[in-house]
This record gives structure tokens, C-alpha cells and sequence, in this order.
């Protein structure tokens, strides 16, 4: 059973679905929001890109934060500096400053990725109030520089919304609005060769390599810190120790029979990929049951009160989280939070840092 957005309930929907196109492409590809305004989301954004062997992305940059991960292929991210480029393998996370340039190109294997802006960018969707979720973006509402991305925005792949754990207010500085206004802005990117050359740079410890100092290329098996309110194999993996408060993704693991206490997440949006295996999330706000399989999104609206269980005799493996970060909840795991800094949008920042 699945509630319809306005009815600001557990929604679960498809990762290949039919979501609307994104004129994200400088090649040949397809990508499609899942998680999005239209859907009910104002925190976070999913959407499913995947390019074509040796094909990539447009130039991005978004006044918010972004946060993506590398479900199958490999490839690499790059910024606006000339040959600075880090490689992606399946597991990467890559998390992108507010105001930074980037672009992402697969290798001859192509790349799939999922992930975007937080709180999702309205000049990605289509003109009006984005409620439509059958109408494409139109490619004129960018500033593109580059090759047009051709016809390859018109596949049929939209991701499911996800529900994820934490309990408690998220950050309370009001930078989890839904408000964004600046544009986006693309154009077409610079050949960005094998990525395997001396011009990827690798950081030592847990934040991993990083093409530039706002863009941060992390790993699933490298956690920042592990959070056993949510399972005994739940990894936090992009937070605020290594500069993400509102576009944070964690990599949680369950056991068939695990199921997490069950929390509200006072300001934060709980979206939940399902990698693998079926399980089922219970809606105790509205006192509904929702069962996911492999491939399913779940989207839990802030303040919704929900749990999370692997009860249909599988493990259960996701990617996600509450969008903005939810403070409360990683200091009861035991997080040392940082202070807060608030670069303008576009400057650098020190690489590990907010």
C-alpha cells in the first residue's frame, strides 16, 4: 500500500521507475528523478543517472549540498580544476560542497549513480510547482554551455523513496529549507580520460580521495562512525564530521529479525535505497504496514513516526538516511558534532570539515 504524497505518508516507490527526465546529460544516458518535490520531498533528492560507457554529466552546481552513490560501473568526479578528478568504483559516496561545480563520466563499463542535491534544487525540474510527475524538465530553464545532452533523458528508470532511522530534531540552523532559488548550472565537460592517471588525489583516514576541496569522495567500508541504534551493521558514512549537514547518506546492514526502535525524525526527511533483500516499514504515525523489496525507495516525511524491519526472512542492506542531518540522534550514538562553519557558497573549505 502506498499513500500518495499529499498525504504526507510512507511512501515506497520504484528505483526504475518513470520519473520525470533531468537535462543532466552530455552524453548518451538516461536520468530521471525519483525523490524530488513532485513526490512530496522538500530535504532530499534521489535521482537515478546512468551513462553509457565512457559518456558523463553536464557541469552541476547547486546552492545546497549534494550527496551521491556509486551503484554499479566505475568511473570518476571531477571539479572545476584543470586534470583534478577522482575515480569511482561501487560503494564510493561522493558529497559536493553548496555553489561547487562538478561533473561525473563513466568508464568503458558506463556508471550508475543515485543521489542528488539536499534540499533538492528546483531548477532541475520542470517550470511551475514540480507537482507533475509525468513532465520533464525543460532543458531551457539551465545556463549550458556545451553539448546539448541529445535524446538519451527519456528512459524509464525513477528510483523509490527510502525510510531510515533516527530520533530527534535535525540541525536547527534552517539550511534543511526546500526553498532553494539559484540555478543550476551546466555545461558540457572536459574529456575526463580513464581516470587512473597521477591526477586523482587520495586523503589518508576515513574521509577518503577528493577531487577538490569541496568534493569528497568517500566509501561505504570506511565509516565515520558506526550507529547501533539503527542496526548491529549500520555505518554513518557522509555527516557533519566530514562536512555534510544536510545531504548525509549512511550504509546500514540488517539480519534477518533486526528491526530498529521505532523514532521520529523532528525535521529530517528519512529516505531509504534498498540494495537488497525484503523487509517492511511500519507507518505508526498512520498506522499502516509498507513491505520493500530490492529496488524499492522508501520516503518517510519529517516528524513521521516509523521502524524499520528485516521480517521476511532476508537481510536487509540500504543506503540513506535523514536529510538534514539529524543531531540529536548521532550524539545519542555517541557523535562528537563540530562547530559549524558557513562558507559562502563556491568557496573552498578544509577537506574533511564543514
Amino acid at each position: 500500500m502506498t499513500n500518495r504524497a499529499d498525504e504526507a505518508g510512507v511512501q515506497v516507490l520504484p528505483l526504475r521507475g518513470a520519473g520525470p527526465s533531468l537535462p543532466v546529460l552530455a552524453g548518451d544516458g538516461t536520468a530521471r528523478a525519483v525523490i524530488w518535490p513532485g513526490a512530496g520531498a522538500t530535504q532530499r533528492s534521489i535521482h537515478l543517472i546512468q551513462l553509457a560507457p565512457s559518456s558523463g554529466t553536464l557541469r552541476l552546481e547547486h546552492p545546497a549540498e549534494s550527496v551521491y552513490y556509486v551503484l554499479d560501473g566505475s568511473g570518476a568526479v571531477a571539479g572545476d580544476r584543470p586534470a583534478a578528478a577522482t575515480p569511482l568504483v561501487p560503494g564510493s559516496m561522493v558529497h559536493v560542497a553548496p555553489g561547487t561545480g562538478y561533473r561525473f563520466s563513466a568508464g568503458l563499463d558506463g556508471l550508475e549513480i543515485f543521489g542528488g542535491p539536499c534540499p533538492p534544487d528546483p531548477a532541475l525540474y520542470a517550470a511551475g510547482d514540480g507537482t507533475d510527475s509525468n513532465t520533464a524538465p525543460r532543458a531551457g530553464s539551465f545556463e549550458s554551455t556545451g553539448a546539448a545532452a541529445g535524446d538519451g533523458t527519456d528512459s524509464n528508470t525513477a528510483p523509490r523513496a527510502g525510510s531510515f532511522e533516527s530520533t530527534g530534531a535535525a540541525a536547527g540552523d534552517g539550511t534543511g529549507g526546500s526553498t532553494a532559488t539559484a540555478t543550476a548550472h551546466l555545461r558540457a565537460p572536459a574529456p575526463a580520460g580513464d581516470g587512473a592517471d597521477g591526477a586523482h588525489q587520495a586523503a589518508a583516514g576515513e574521509d577518503g580521495g577528493t577531487a577538490e576541496p569541496s568534493i569528497t569522495v568517500l566509501h561505504q567500508d570506511k565509516p565515520a562512525l558506526m550507529l547501533p541504534l539503527i542496526s548491529a551493521d549500520a555505518r554513518m558514512i557522509a555527516w557533519p564530521g566530514n562536512g555534510a549537514w544536510t545531504a548525509t547518506m549512511n550504509y546500514v546492514r540488517m539480519r534477518p529479525g533486526e528491526e530498529n526502535t521505532p523514532h521520529t525524525h523532528a525535521e529530517s526527511e528519512d529516505t531509504i535505497v534498498i540494495l537488497e533483500g525484503r523487509g517492511s516499514i511500519d507507518d505508526l504515525t498512520h498506522g499502516e504496514t509498507h513491505e520493500f523489496g530490492a529496488g524499492d525507495v522508501i520516503h518517510v516525511p519529517a516528524g513521521l513516526r516509523h521502524a524499520v524491519r528485516a521480517n521476511r526472512g532476508e537481510n536487509v542492506v540500504s543506503v540513506g538516511g535523514p536529510c538534514p542531518a539529524d543531531l540529536p540522534f548521532l550524539r545519542a550514538c555517541g557523535a562528537e558534532i563540530p562547530e559549524r562553519d558557513q562558507p559562502a557558497p563556491g568557496q573552498p573549505r578544509r577537506h574533511g570539515m564543514p
